[in-house]
This record gives C-alpha cells, sequence and structure tokens, in this order.
C-alpha cells in the first residue's frame, strides 16, 4: 500500500537512518494527513499492546520482547507549494520478514511469539480488536515490528486493513497455540481447528 524511500535524518549529531513511507494510491482521501494519522493511530496501539504482552511474557519468565517502531508524521512542500505527506521511522537493521498478514497467512518462518501476540491481543481486549499483518526484525533485543493492520469489529475505525471479526475469523481459521499461547493461558477460539 505504501512506496518505502531510504533518508537520512541530518539534524542531530548523529546521522540517522530513516525509512519513509508515502501512500501508492492517489485521490480523496487516500493520500491525506487523516489516512496517515489513522496509520500512525493504529502502530500507537499496537506499540501499547505490545508492551503490555512482554511485560505479561516477562511475568510468566519468558524474556522475549515485542516492540513496534516510532513513527512520525511529515508534511514537505514541494516546488509547486503542493503538500506532500509521509509517515517515517528509523531504519531496522538485520533480515526484514513477514511473519503474518492481515487475513490467513503465516510466514514461513515459525514465529511463536509473533502469532501469540495475535491471540493475546483478541483475546485482552475482549474480542473486540486483534493486532495482525505483522513484520519486521528480530535480533538480540527482540522482535522490532512496524505496519500492523488491526481488526476491530467496530468497522469504521483503524482504515481500509480492518477486516473486523471475517479478519479475526481468517487468523484462528490457521493459528495453532504454540507454546506461547499455552503459557499465556489463551484460550482456543472456535474457528481454530
Amino acid at each position: 500500500m505504501r512506496l518505502a524511500y531510504y533518508a537520512q535524518d541530518v539534524t542531530h549529531t548523529e546521522v540517522i537512518s530513516l525509512v519513509c513511507k508515502e501512500s501508492r494510491y492517489i485521490g480523496k482521501g487516500r493520500n491525506s494527513k487523516e489516512s496517515y494519522l489513522e496509520n500512525l493511530q493504529c502502530q500507537t496501539v499496537a506499540a501499547t499492546l505490545a508492551q503490555g504482552f512482554s511485560k505479561e511474557l516477562e511475568a510468566k519468565g519468558n524474556t522475549e520482547k515485542i516492540k513496534f517502531l516510532k513513527t512520525w508524521f511529515w508534511v514537505t512542500t514541494t516546488s509547486d507549494a503542493s503538500k506532500r505527506f509521509m509517515s517515517a521511522e528509523k531504519e531496522i537493521k538485520g533480515s526484514y520478514e513477514r511473519y503474518t498478514n492481515n487475513l490467513d497467512y503465516v510466514g514461513k518462518s515459525l514465529a511463536d511469539t509473533i502469532v501469540a501476540f495475535s491471540h493475546w491481543t483478541y483475546q485482552i481486549t475482549g474480542g473486540w480488536l486483534m493486532v495482525v499483518d505483522l513484520q519486521g526484525v528480530k535480533d538480540s533485543t527482540g522482535w522490532k515490528l512496524t505496519d500492523p493492520a488491526l481488526h476491530c469489529t467496530d468497522l469504521l475505525r483503524f482504515g481500509r486493513t480492518n477486516l473486523g471479526e471475517e479478519g479475526m475469523n481468517g487468523f484462528f481459521s490457521t493459528h495453532i497455540c504454540s507454546s506461547v499461547c499455552k503459557l499465556l493461558s489463551l484460550p482456543k477460539h472456535p474457528k481454530q481447528k
């Protein structure tokens, strides 16, 4: 849905490598300030839930951490004085992987903690919301993720990638509970095999 560009922030003593993202789509409401703020809201909600998940894992003796990158909204003015919108985040180094999508895909590398996180977000919100479409890098400090999608029973929230209950059911149709789900005592969903 977005084009990604490498950039550098040279306004600090240390140069910071960034990734800027711009909507691939043009048209009313598609590349608007509101659509970027909606994406930032998804990232913020996912980040807050990831903190809670990581704390609960730690309390159970599992030291794996999930963290979402901090994202900024940028507005620049082009040479013809029109506005150009983008989001920006620090570049993450390492082997970038898509672990899940926003329906029923689970990546080739078995990421038990990642899929347990989606299951946990469904459970902790009482089935109101689920964080999906998880992608990023795993390094020595844990999982660094970006660009999540949120499924919510309120279809007017969280943008075009919110597939509501259909998306949640799609996730559970392929989800097999792992040792991490069991550690967190996550109950099996009726759509699970």
